[in-house]
């Protein structure tokens, strides 16, 4: 009984530590106008950026225009890119997610558009959402995105359609204090699940993003303590069954 209950802590302990770090997990969805959006005063966000914009409010969230002062002090960083004119749009007209989608920045260089969170908290978990609209027709432009996990996701960026938008999402657990995401063209055809099978010579339009907190994860330590009082009890309770065994030492 005493070897399956310490095995039962022990095994609980290391579920909880291994689920403390984990990989990107990407989603996609569709959204139309402020209120399918996803953004909402609810939640906590480290990051709320229009790239290529003036600034936007969604949802009275407060989305900065990009500038050299705005990375210094909302702690992120875009690099190579420059800034370009989105074409048709079919979002609400006076709607926040317009506004944040009028311009957006791009790589200037084919070696891909980087995106770099910085002043994460280690153990954290967050999700971030990049705000798009598509250029073209479905399956026209391939991106293969890598998280700071190395984790990568086959995106197309005209998944709804031309003018319509989409949400690309990345949920992760922050294991350092910086968190690089890298937008490459699809330049050799790598995506299977392209119906054209065609390569995408067009790189990533990155109109806007945010970074949610989504919950905090326990530290080991605090693992540890809350596994430590089960242990500290069986063990009372052993003595008091059995005087003569002696209670497993706890290191």
């Amino acid at each position: 009984m005493r070897n399956q209950l310490l095995g039962v802590i022990a095994g609980g302990v290391c579920l909880a530590w291994c689920a403390t770090v984990r990989g990107g997990v990407y989603s996609t969805v569709t959204y139309s106008n402020d209120a399918n959006s996803g953004v909402t005063t609810q939640y906590t966000y480290t990051h709320a950026i229009d790239l290529g914009g003036d600034g936007a409010t969604i949802n009275n969230v407060t989305f900065v225009a990009d500038s050299d002062g705005t990375r210094t002090a909302y702690h992120y960083d875009v690099s190579p890119s420059a800034v370009g004119d989105a074409g048709l749009d079919s979002l609400p007209m006076n709607s926040g997610v317009r506004d944040l989608t009028t311009q957006y920045v791009y790589d200037t260089t084919g070696e891909g558009l980087t995106l770099t969170l910085k002043n994460l908290t280690v153990g954290y978990t967050y999700t971030t959402t990049f705000y798009d609209i598509g250029s073209g027709n479905p399956g026209s432009q391939y991106t293969r995105v890598r998280d700071g996990d190395a984790v990568q996701y086959f995106y197309d960026e005209n998944y709804n359609g031309n003018g319509n938008g989409t949400l690309l999402r990345d949920t992760f657990t922050a294991t350092q204090t910086e968190y690089t995401y890298t937008f490459f063209r699809d330049t050799v055809d790598s995506n299977p699940g392209d119906p054209n099978t065609t390569s995408s010579t067009s790189t990533f339009f990155l109109y806007g993003f945010s970074n949610q907190v989504i919950t905090p994860e326990p530290s080991p330590l605090t693992i540890f303590s809350l596994g430590l009082p089960i242990l500290l009890g069986y063990c009372q309770l052993r003595r008091r069954i059995v005087t003569s065994r002696k209670c497993p030492a706890v290191v």
